[in-house]
Protein backbone atom coordinates (compact mmCIF):
# COMPACT_ATOMS: atom_id res chain seq x y z
CA UNK A 1 0.00 0.00 0.00
CA UNK A 2 1.56 3.28 -1.35
CA UNK A 3 1.28 6.04 1.46
CA UNK A 4 0.07 9.20 -0.37
CA UNK A 5 1.40 12.90 1.87
CA UNK A 6 0.49 16.52 0.92
CA UNK A 7 3.23 18.71 0.39
CA UNK A 8 1.88 20.31 3.83
CA UNK A 9 1.95 17.17 5.62
CA UNK A 10 5.70 16.21 4.26
CA UNK A 11 6.77 19.56 5.49
CA UNK A 12 5.54 19.35 9.29
CA UNK A 13 7.52 15.83 10.09
CA UNK A 14 10.58 17.57 7.75
CA UNK A 15 10.37 20.77 9.87
CA UNK A 16 9.29 19.04 12.94
CA UNK A 17 12.93 16.70 12.82
CA UNK A 18 14.93 19.41 11.56
CA UNK A 19 13.68 21.58 14.77
CA UNK A 20 14.37 18.14 17.14
CA UNK A 21 17.94 17.78 15.30
CA UNK A 22 18.89 21.59 15.81
CA UNK A 23 17.07 21.52 19.78
CA UNK A 24 19.52 18.31 20.51
CA UNK A 25 22.27 20.33 19.19
CA UNK A 26 21.91 23.05 21.32
CA UNK A 27 21.12 20.98 24.44
CA UNK A 28 24.46 19.61 23.62
CA UNK A 29 26.79 22.34 23.54
CA UNK A 30 25.01 24.09 26.56
CA UNK A 31 25.30 21.04 28.81
CA UNK A 32 29.07 20.56 27.29
CA UNK A 33 29.56 24.83 28.84
CA UNK A 34 28.72 23.36 33.04
CA UNK A 35 30.25 20.39 34.13
CA UNK A 36 28.42 17.83 37.01
CA UNK A 37 27.38 14.19 37.07
CA UNK A 38 23.83 15.31 36.56
CA UNK A 39 25.07 16.87 33.39
CA UNK A 40 27.45 14.80 32.05
CA UNK A 41 24.20 12.14 32.29
CA UNK A 42 22.27 14.74 30.08
CA UNK A 43 24.98 15.65 27.67
CA UNK A 44 24.94 11.87 26.80
CA UNK A 45 21.18 11.35 26.49
CA UNK A 46 21.05 14.81 24.13
CA UNK A 47 24.30 13.33 21.91
CA UNK A 48 22.40 9.90 21.54
CA UNK A 49 19.58 11.23 20.99
CA UNK A 50 20.65 13.89 18.26
CA UNK A 51 22.69 11.04 16.47
CA UNK A 52 19.08 8.93 16.51
CA UNK A 53 16.88 12.40 15.37
CA UNK A 54 19.94 12.86 12.45
CA UNK A 55 19.05 8.56 11.59
CA UNK A 56 15.22 9.55 11.63
CA UNK A 57 15.63 12.96 9.62
CA UNK A 58 17.64 11.03 6.90
CA UNK A 59 15.10 7.75 6.74
CA UNK A 60 12.17 9.94 6.21
CA UNK A 61 13.95 11.93 3.71
CA UNK A 62 14.78 8.95 1.79
CA UNK A 63 11.66 7.26 2.37
CA UNK A 64 9.29 9.91 0.12
CA UNK A 65 9.63 11.59 -3.72
CA UNK A 66 7.46 14.26 -4.97
CA UNK A 67 5.48 13.40 -7.33
CA UNK A 68 2.42 14.93 -9.07
CA UNK A 69 2.25 17.48 -6.03
CA UNK A 70 2.34 14.95 -3.48
CA UNK A 71 5.03 13.30 -1.58
CA UNK A 72 4.79 9.72 -2.55
CA UNK A 73 6.49 6.53 -0.17
CA UNK A 74 8.58 5.51 -3.32
CA UNK A 75 9.96 2.19 -1.95
CA UNK A 76 12.64 3.07 0.42
CA UNK A 77 11.33 2.38 3.85
CA UNK A 78 10.90 4.62 6.41
CA UNK A 79 12.81 3.08 9.58
CA UNK A 80 10.66 3.67 13.01
CA UNK A 81 13.69 1.60 14.62
CA UNK A 82 15.85 4.29 15.95
CA UNK A 83 13.39 5.55 18.58
CA UNK A 84 12.71 2.65 19.88
CA UNK A 85 16.56 1.99 20.07
CA UNK A 86 17.16 5.91 21.37
CA UNK A 87 14.75 4.75 24.81
CA UNK A 88 16.37 1.96 25.56
CA UNK A 89 19.49 3.81 25.63
CA UNK A 90 18.43 7.04 27.43
CA UNK A 91 15.77 5.86 29.50
CA UNK A 92 18.55 4.38 32.30
CA UNK A 93 20.21 7.46 31.57
CA UNK A 94 17.34 9.64 32.46
CA UNK A 95 17.06 7.59 35.36
CA UNK A 96 20.54 7.58 37.00
CA UNK A 97 20.06 11.24 36.30
CA UNK A 98 17.12 11.72 38.34
CA UNK A 99 18.63 9.81 41.18
CA UNK A 100 21.61 12.01 41.12
CA UNK A 101 19.47 15.21 40.78
CA UNK A 102 17.69 14.30 44.00
CA UNK A 103 21.03 14.30 45.91
CA UNK A 104 20.80 11.35 48.04
CA UNK A 105 22.62 10.10 50.58
CA UNK A 106 25.79 8.03 49.25
CA UNK A 107 23.98 4.94 50.87
CA UNK A 108 20.95 5.25 48.87
CA UNK A 109 22.22 7.01 45.54
CA UNK A 110 24.68 3.57 45.38
CA UNK A 111 21.77 1.44 46.44
CA UNK A 112 20.01 2.84 42.85
CA UNK A 113 22.70 3.17 40.72
CA UNK A 114 24.63 -0.04 39.95
CA UNK A 115 28.37 1.26 39.12
CA UNK A 116 31.31 -0.64 38.60
CA UNK A 117 33.84 0.43 42.02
Amino acid sequence: MELLLTEVQHNLVYNSLSFVIASMGAALLSFLLVWSMAVTLSTLVVGIALYHYVRIFGSWSDAFSYAGGKYVQDGAPFNEGYRYVDWFLTIPLLLAEFVVVLKLTKGTTRSLIPTTT
